[in-house]
C-alpha cells in the first residue's frame, strides 16, 4: 500500500514537472533558454515516472537501460542543437536567413 502511494507520488511528480515545464517554456523568449528548460524537462520528469514503475514494478535492466539512456543521451542531443543553432546564427542575432 505504502509503495503504491509513492509510485504515484512519483508519477504525478513526473506529469506535474512535464505539464508545468512545458507550459514554461512557452512564456520563455529565448530560443536557447527554451532548450535549456525544455533539455532538463526531458530528463528529469521521465526519470521521476521511472522511478514510480521501478517501485510498482520492481526492478528491471529495461527500466535501468532507459534511464541511464535518458542521463546521457538527452543532454548530448540538447547541447548538439543548442551547438547547431549557435553555429547557424548571424552575429547580429537574425538567425540563419542571408536575405
Amino acid at each position: 500500500m505504502l509503495i503504491d502511494g509513492l509510485a504515484w507520488l512519483f508519477a504525478a511528480a513526473g506529469c506535474f514537472f512535464m505539464v508545468v515545464g512545458s507550459i514554461g517554456a512557452f512564456r520563455i523568449p529565448d530560443f536557447f533558454s527554451r532548450t535549456h528548460v525544455v533539455g532538463l524537462i526531458d530528463t528529469i520528469a521521465p526519470l521521476f515516472i521511472l522511478v514510480a514503475l521501478l517501485l510498482q514494478f520492481g526492478w528491471s535492466f529495461k527500466l535501468f537501460a532507459i534511464a541511464a539512456l535518458l542521463l546521457f543521451v538527452n543532454p548530448a542531443t540538447t547541447h548538439a542543437l543548442c551547438r547547431a543553432a549557435r553555429d547557424h546564427t548571424h552575429p547580429d542575432g537574425s538567425g540563419g536567413d542571408d536575405n
